[in-house]
């Protein structure tokens, strides 16, 4: 039975109309209570590396959304007289910078056009190292790790800062073995 609106009928209501128009929001209110709202909210957020999952407090899955990242590019060495893009990375005087301002880079180093990402300056200080340190990348191939020889290795968008040992190299900050003849399989 549909509700009855004295609106609608442009005249008073009668009591079994208004009986009726009860009976009808109960079986109404009733039938709500009977079915469960299936509306679904968040129940979590969780992210995997660059990917970020939501699923809802019914374990409904709505989808996964990859995450904007930052990239940067690895230029190896800082040189004068060339230009820089923002987010290009450099490596000088045992620290790696990273480009905040496009320039074309001048005779000396103008440090407010990069901000340090890595400074290891204060861990080669006891090394004695002369000169700059050398750079190498995943297509070179790496020499004999001479004991106490340290470099800047570049692969896959990441910079390690090595050592040798005398029988291999290895890495600073994870101390990860990378043997002479295996550094491309790294």
């Amino acid at each position: 039975m549909p509700i009855i609106y004295r609106h609608q009928k442009n005249a008073p209501l009668t009591s079994d109309e208004i009986d009726g128009n009860f009976e009808e929001l109960l079986k109404r209110v009733e039938a709500l209570e009977e079915t469960p709202n299936p509306s679904e909210g968040i129940g979590k957020i969780e992210q995997k590396g660059d990917i970020l999952y939501i699923s809802g407090n019914q374990g409904t899955f709505f989808g996964q959304f990859k995450l904007p990242a930052l990239s940067y590019n690895l230029r190896g060495r800082w040189e004068p007289n060339t230009p820089y893009a923002l987010y290009d990375v450099v490596v000088m005087d045992a620290k790696t910078w990273v480009c905040v301002r496009a320039h074309d880079s001048v005779p000396e180093f103008e440090q407010e056009s990069w901000k340090i990402l890595v400074d290891v300056s204060d861990m080669l200080a006891d090394l004695s190292i002369p000169g700059e340190l050398p750079v190498f990348t995943e297509d070179d191939d790496l020499p004999d790790p001479e004991e106490g020889k340290v470099g800047f290795y570049i692969k896959s968008r990441k910079i390690r800062l090595i050592y040798g040992d005398g029988q291999s190299w290895r890495t600073f900050q994870d101390i990860n073995l990378i043997e002479k003849g295996e550094e491309n399989a790294q």
